[in-house]
């Protein structure tokens, strides 16, 4: 790898593409999860890339190049999320392809049309949750709960310590559940 890595600091455009396609999942997932959105984590990780490109000189191998690539994700992905915020008072919000599929993965304990809607709803409030969240919480939550990485594969994925992630999960927690609590007594009190 590192060898690609020098090759594409000297310019060459080929061994930066190797670079891309070893890296573009890992690079997408951070971006999806600080923006929540299929379509903006896609024009993120393009245009992490693209900077990564320009920066490419500054790189010093003092960490992997895949930190790297993702704390410049993380960045991009960031400001990104401050533009749509601006927009978002302009144009209603989609519903993304990519964010059903990533909910339907939360189980059903019983199957059945009633149970359905109800695992939908719980999905829906989910969701909404995450989407309240800050972004460096959320992306620390789904790292760890939804992704599985261990507290130094976030460390070194985003460029923080493991003191950090931790501190940061332990608040992610305590934020989603609370915020949890909060919309099911909230739809309970609507519901019935």
């Amino acid at each position: 790898m590192e060898a690609l890595i020098r090759e594409a600091v000297e310019g060459n455009t080929k061994a930066f593409g190797a670079l891309i396609e070893a890296h573009q999942d890992v690079v997408f997932r951070v971006a999806y999860r600080v923006l929540g959105s299929q379509d903006d984590a896609e024009e993120a990780t393009q245009e992490a890339f693209l900077r990564a490109w320009k920066k490419l000189s500054r790189f010093r191998f003092q960490s992997t190049f895949k930190t790297w690539v993702c704390q410049i994700a993380m960045n991009t992905s960031i400001d990104l999320l401050r533009k749509r915020k601006r927009e978002r008072f302009f144009k209603p919000q989609r519903e993304d392809k990519e964010r059903e599929t990533w909910l339907s993965q939360f189980p059903s304990s019983e199957p059945g049309p009633e149970q359905q809607l109800a695992t939908q709803q719980e999905l829906k409030r989910i969701q909404e949750v995450l989407d309240a969240m800050k972004p460096k919480h959320r992306v620390v939550f789904c790292l760890r709960e939804i992704d599985g990485l261990s507290y130094e594969e976030i460390a070194e994925t985003l460029g923080i310590a493991p003191g950090t992630v931790e501190s940061r999960l332990h608040r992610a927690r305590k934020d989603f559940q609370h915020r949890l609590n909060k919309l099911a007594s909230k739809a309970g009190s609507h519901g019935g």
